[in-house]
């Protein structure tokens, strides 16, 4: 079972993103939130995937780089994994 937690400022930027990329193309819009959240379902069910940045914040964290110019900010917690 996937197990993560998008912040409330994740949630808000992927409405960001959605919306910038619809301004030009909805079906596009649409493609890369869901490419996202298949990746946010990959990292949840293998938490621990990416590389350690302590340099970036004092939280557990770690970056993750997918295809393209693609990079997710994982933040691990006990229980579930938490996009920032």
């Amino acid at each position: 079972m996937t197990q993560y937690i998008l912040s409330e400022d994740a949630d808000g930027d992927l409405d960001d993103i959605w919306d910038y990329i619809a301004e030009d193309n909805i079906d596009a819009a649409d493609h890369w939130i869901d490419r996202l959240f298949d990746a946010f379902d990959a990292i949840g069910n293998t938490p621990g995937t990416g590389h350690k940045r302590e340099d970036l914040t004092a939280y557990p964290v770690r970056l993750s780089c997918g295809r393209s110019t693609r990079r997710l900010l994982i933040r691990l917690r006990q229980s579930s994994t938490t996009f920032a």
